[in-house]
Formats: structure tokens, C-alpha cells, sequence
């Protein structure tokens, strides 16, 4: 099973999506949690980088274009 994961404030999309796969249990549609960039900016000048490049890759498409994303679904057991 998949998870798709839709932008906050996309109600439109995430109705649809909804409609479409969950009643025959293909996806599982959820808000993105989100509320805010995690990360903060540097305290001080001072401190030195040990990473050379940025790590993050490029939001994708289907995110940036289509408020969503699809991703597989671990299911935790624990």
C-alpha cells in the first residue's frame, strides 16, 4: 500500500484524491504535518561547516506542481 501525502490547504485535492483511493483501499491519503521549515538558520558565523554541499534534494514535481506526493507505506509494528 501507498501513502499520499497532500499540501496543507489543498482541500480540493485531498477530497479527490480521497474519493479515488481510499474506498478501494489503494492509498492512504493524510495532511502533510508540517507547519514549518525544521530547520533554523546558523547561530553564528563562527561555526564551522563540516558539510560541503547541500544534502536535500529538489522538492518534486508532483509536490511542487501538484500538492502531492506518493510514497511507500511501512507499516510500523511495535
Amino acid at each position: 500500500m501507498v501513502r499520499i501525502v497532500v499540501k496543507r490547504g489543498e482541500f480540493q485535492r485531498f477530497d479527490d484524491l480521497y474519493k479515488v483511493f481510499v474506498p478501494k483501499g489503494a492509498a492512504d491519503v493524510v495532511w502533510d504535518r508540517r507547519l514549518r521549515e525544521r530547520r533554523k538558520a546558523k547561530a553564528s558565523s563562527d561555526v564551522q561547516e563540516r558539510r560541503k554541499a547541500e544534502r536535500r534534494s529538489p522538492h518534486p514535481v508532483s509536490w511542487t506542481g501538484l500538492s502531492f506526493l506518493v510514497c511507500d507505506r511501512k507499516d510500523r509494528t511495535a
